[in-house]
């Protein structure tokens, strides 16, 4: 909303930027504050649109949200893997079983919980792995990485169905998979810290590596003038 209020409100004027392409990056702190996936979705459609409105003639890029983890080992859990851990066939209600009880009101609902809270509760997920049959529960509350996905899936359509918006992905820069190369695990996938140290923020060498692959995408894929 911050980002539309400034728009709406002739920033783009005021600031006398005229560029051939905008980039935009937005949405995850939306998402961590408890709005939903459709939320976010419009919102970054509406960005995307006033954009539009005042500059027809460029080009606008939706960099897809970057990946990210409450989880100290930078797991990239989904309902799919949980679900499988615990034996339920849903797995967004509840996910691992283990000997400790979470509910909404505690802090592994708050998605703005200190680092120091996190490693509490870290400690006491790891250290129930030998009772993970155990019928309590941790919910999915610091693994956004299925909303990330849906969100960047309506995203990429959208920028489809329109013209002079494309939809970019950096997700793979970000995330490793164990494996050797006679086999890959398909999940759980996770964030490398080399390249994003709080699994939110990307490191410089993160960003050295973002930024290359957005000016290769500037330079050999949009159809704008200076590619002519």
């Amino acid at each position: 909303p911050q980002l539309l209020y400034r728009i709406q409100n002739d920033e783009l004027s005021n600031s006398g930027l005229d560029s051939k392409v905008y980039w935009l990056l937005i949405g995850t702190n939306d998402l961590s504050h408890g709005c939903s996936e459709e939320a976010v979705f419009l919102g970054i459609v509406k960005a995307v649109e006033e954009i539009r409105k005042m500059r027809p003639d460029s080009i606008v890029v939706i960099n897809g949200l970057l990946p990210r983890t409450g989880r100290l080992d930078g797991t990239l859990m989904t309902a799919r893997l949980a679900a499988s851990r615990s034996g339920s066939k849903t797995g967004r209600s509840h996910i691992l079983e283990e000997e400790t009880s979470y509910t909404d009101d505690d802090e592994f609902s708050n998605n703005n919980q200190t680092l120091s809270n996190m490693k509490s509760n870290y400690a006491t997920e790891e250290a129930s792995t030998d009772t993970i049959t155990k019928k309590t529960t941790l919910d999915l509350s610091l693994d956004y990485w299925d909303s990330i996905v849906q969100i960047n899936r309506g995203l990429e359509q959208y920028a489809h169905d329109h013209d002079k918006v494309e939809y970019f992905d950096a997700s793979d820069i970000f995330i490793g998979q164990l494996g050797n190369k006679y086999f890959q695990r398909q999940e759980p996938s996770f964030l490398m810290s080399e390249l994003m140290l709080d699994y939110l923020h990307p490191t410089a060498l993160g960003h050295e590596l973002w930024a290359q692959q957005i000016v290769d995408y500037i330079i050999s894929d949009l159809d704008t003038p200076f590619n002519s």
